[in-house]
């Protein structure tokens, strides 16, 4: 077969493949139901629950074999998988089912319904996190209002399972409670899938990390979670406690911040007559419905990458002339302007062109942090302050840090990405104005546990000592 005809039958015999699929999928989703419901509950008394020390939640199921049955739902509440976990901690998930974006909300028995109402959700990877979580959460009396405490499996599920909720859930505060796999970058360098995941998670659904930190006796202990922690001894349970609440409360105060940015996002920066606005409309209509980009920033995490693009978010804006440039022997850019009026910036070290400036937008070539600096620069100066990006996740995440970085008054046609810069700035005020008023704020919390470990040994031989 040519080349010519592989790329001719490539689409077809693609969606035929992922037809099956679903076929398939659809086929074991109705396979695990029918399953599942023959399943008992969970014995209190399962060796897993033990080991982990968590306690029993509704909602989760006990094999013939004796492994326990986690249901694993989509955010519709159509159930799609289930892990089984082992007694002695093996998992593993149904064969021939889907996990990506499927989840578990501990204890619940009505997911849909729960998570509509919580406050705030909390993203844990595995189970005994999340349950570790939601019983500490519970012992705290629930200071913050509802919370629903959800598994999303694995690491490289979290970022998925955080962008389904924050789909759905716009209002709800969000914590990612992420692993920490520090004993793995030894193994294979710079690996640490459950510290990547997460930070990929919060930075796309616009929620807090909670990460652990570890010392070196934990390390060598095997720490990698949460629950890790919390089931070792009072000390580590009460930090972990402290740590879940502090993130709750930064997550408010993110999402009460959001939620005012919200509500005065179109105010004077934005077109502000009803003809305009309908035009407007329109134009995000038709962009969002291309399969591929959704109001601009293309959510699809393939290697491929696809064009970059800055253009006016006021389609009835008269187009301004090209600004002049001035060239700076000390920049590393440079330009020159073709006969069609096209203008082309190059780097001076080796010519390649990294950014073209047509009259109605401005391609980004070279899709790293300086070209895309240049390019919004040009952008400001051209269209004004509202724009609109083409793009994907990776320069969406590029936009936000340059924006923020430089602080650059600029809104986007782009809700999302309007509110993801004003949740790092937020970030950063809350990270600027934290007060470090003792040496033991300054401390880690693995230092914290540390110390706290070493005053109950000598609390305890203290008391030893007077009873003889």
């Amino acid at each position: 077969m040519s080349k010519e005809q592989f790329a001719a039958v490539a689409p077809t015999k693609i969606a035929e493949r992922e037809a099956d699929r679903a076929a398939l999928y659809e086929r074991t989703a109705e396979r695990l139901s029918a399953q599942l419901e023959a399943y008992p509950a969970l014995s209190p008394d399962h060796e897993y629950l033990q080991a982990k020390r968590i306690k029993l939640e509704s909602g989760v199921y006990q094999t013939p074999r004796g492994s326990m049955a986690i249901p694993a739902y989509d955010a519709d509440g159509k159930l799609w998988s289930i892990q089984y976990v082992a007694e002695d901690g093996e998992k593993r998930f149904a064969r021939e089912s889907r996990k990506d974006g499927c989840f578990h909300v501990v204890g619940s028995t009505d997911l849909v319904g729960d998570l509509e109402k919580a406050a705030a959700i909390v993203v844990a990877e595995g189970y005994a996190t999340a349950a570790t979580l939601k019983s500490l959460h519970a012992e705290a009396g629930d200071p913050l209002g509802r919370v629903a405490f959800v598994a999303a499996f694995d690491a490289g599920n979290v970022p998925h399972v955080a962008r389904v909720l924050r789909e759905r859930h716009l209002s709800a505060a969000m914590v990612i409670a992420a692993d920490n796999d520090k004993a793995m970058e030894g193994q294979e360098v710079g690996r640490n899938p459950g510290l990547i995941k997460g930070q990929q998670a919060a930075e796309g659904a616009g929620a807090v990390l909670m990460a652990p930190s570890f010392s070196e006796e934990e390390l060598e202990a095997g720490f990698s979670d949460w629950n890790d922690l919390a089931s070792h001894d009072e000390v580590r349970k009460g930090l972990v406690a402290k740590e879940l609440g502090q993130a709750l409360q930064k997550a408010f105060a993110l999402q009460d911040a959001l939620a005012r940015h919200v509500a005065t996002a179109h105010e004077p920066s934005g077109p502000s007559t009803e003809e305009h606005d309908d035009a407007f409309d329109r134009e995000n209509e038709v962009r969002a419905n291309d399969q591929n980009i959704s109001s601009g920033v293309n959510n699809d995490q393939d290697d491929e990458k696809p064009g970059w693009v800055l253009s006016s978010g006021d389609l009835q804006k008269e187009q301004k002339p090209f600004p002049p440039i001035d060239k700076d022997p000390r920049s590393q850019w440079d330009f020159q302007i073709g006969k069609n009026g096209v203008i082309e910036h190059f780097r001076t070290q080796d010519g390649r062109v990294a950014v073209r400036e047509t009259g109605d937008k401005i391609q980004i070539l070279d899709q790293d942090h300086d070209s895309l600096a240049l390019a919004l620069e040009r952008a400001l100066e051209r269209f004004g302050t509202y724009l609109h990006f083409d793009g994907n996740q990776a320069g969406a995440r590029t936009l936000v840090d340059i924006v923020v970085t430089h602080d650059l008054q600029v809104t986007f046609t782009d809700d999302r990405l309007n509110a993801q810069i004003q949740l790092r700035r937020i970030q950063n005020d809350l990270d600027r104005g934290r007060s470090i008023a003792t040496s033991e704020q300054e401390q880690t919390p693995a230092q914290k546990r540390g110390a706290g470990a070493k005053r109950q040994r000598i609390n305890a031989r203290k008391k030893n000592s007077s009873a003889t």
